[in-house]
């Protein structure tokens, strides 16, 4: 019992040193209605209303306290014997008649590198259509066959790539696949690895391009990420890109405008895209639940950019801001001098997918 007692009088007010926090949180205040002067912040109500806040970080259990940054008191001084720790915060307990100091809290999360540029992507509508910032991408990859560029993906983790299964129809000896990383400059790149297994969704239907996903294992483990070598993050919820949330696509392989012919380019290129509401007005086959369609403005594309395969991206911000992987390029760009638009696979609608997919080879590979 001494013990306890020694340990909660020398408890600091700052509970840790965030080397990576969240953002800091007020949701209750002592001045508010049946407070009775007392505050009280607690990590389970924040992350109930804020559950995307933390879908990518993951909390340690660590957090920090400090007066609220918008108070004015006279008293600056938080002293911690007003405070009790509770599992996963404080309480501040109003003594003797006297309003708690309203206080806001954050939380120390692990780090989590998925989706984080180093180097901020080109966000100008006007710079679409011309070469990213290199390695603003870092998750980008080139996918290969016999050393040949055919498609792009996704790494999403340290040994997988997320790609379209229209990559693999002609090709299902998949021995001579290849996927090179940290690849802005495609012919220029060296760090390639083979492919040991793919697998597309079951139901892949090649005539409506529905369920045109893939996931690719590589033979090896990446090591450690870099800089340039990072993985992307997975869009979990359903619902649509944010209308004001930045789109972005990329590829090596381009359709200009009012012509049919493929241009590929050795630099990696991007366009920046707006969504469209009405896909099916373009294309019959279209399904809403399981693609995304977008555009440049005024839903045309002044250039169809993006490999077959490759990641549609909107920017996001959570602890940081993240370009998170919304779709796969799938189809549209045969009608590009047309103005039409670009369907993309929708990754929310197979996460659950994935995940099962990537356990299975796991599983598999230790049999």
């Amino acid at each position: 019992m001494y013990i306890l007692v020694i340990l909660f009088i020398s408890f600091p007010l700052f509970h840790c040193k965030c080397n990576n926090a969240s953002e800091w949180f007020n949701e209750n205040h002592p001045w508010d209605f049946q407070s009775d002067g007392n505050d009280i912040e607690r990590f389970s109500i924040i992350r109930a209303k804020y559950p995307f806040k933390f879908e990518y970080s993951l909390w340690t259990g660590l957090f920090e306290i400090r007066k609220a940054s918008y108070q004015s008191v006279t008293n600056q001084t938080m002293l911690i014997e007003d405070y009790t720790q509770i599992y996963d915060g404080f309480i501040c307990h109003a003594i003797n008649g006297k309003q708690c100091i309203d206080y806001e809290i954050r939380f120390c999360i692990e780090y989590n590198p998925c989706s984080i540029s180093a180097y901020p992507p080109y966000e100008n509508q006007m710079l679409s259509g011309t070469e990213a910032r290199p390695y603003s991408l870092p998750w980008y990859v080139s996918i290969q066959y016999e050393e040949k560029h055919i498609c792009a993906g996704t790494l999403i983790d340290n040994q997988h790539i997320l790609t379209a299964a229209s990559c693999f129809q002609d090709n299902l000896i998949h021995i001579p696949y290849s996927v090179v990383l940290d690849a802005h400059y495609r012919l220029n790149s060296t760090y390639r690895i083979s492919v040991e297994r793919f697998i597309f969704h079951s139901d892949y239907n090649l005539g409506t391009s529905i369920n045109n996903i893939a996931v690719i294992r590589l033979s090896q483990r990446i090591q450690s990420f870099t800089d340039r070598i990072r993985p992307a993050c997975l869009a979990q919820s359903m619902q649509q890109p944010h209308i004001s949330n930045p789109l972005i696509v990329a590829g090596w392989c381009t359709i200009p405008n009012n012509t049919w012919s493929i241009s590929c380019t050795n630099e990696l290129r991007q366009a920046m895209l707006t969504l469209v509401d009405e896909c099916s007005y373009f294309y019959g086959k279209y399904d809403f639940n399981k693609q995304i369609c977008a555009g440049t403005k005024d839903s045309k594309r002044d250039l169809c950019q993006g490999d077959i395969g490759g990641g549609l991206f909107e920017k996001q911000k959570y602890d940081v801001d993240r370009w998170i992987l919304t779709g796969i390029v799938s189809y549209g760009c045969d009608f590009a001098p047309q103005g039409y638009p670009g369907v993309y696979v929708r990754i929310s609608a197979y996460y659950d997918w994935i995940q099962h997919t990537i356990q299975r080879m796991n599983k598999d590979k230790m049999k």
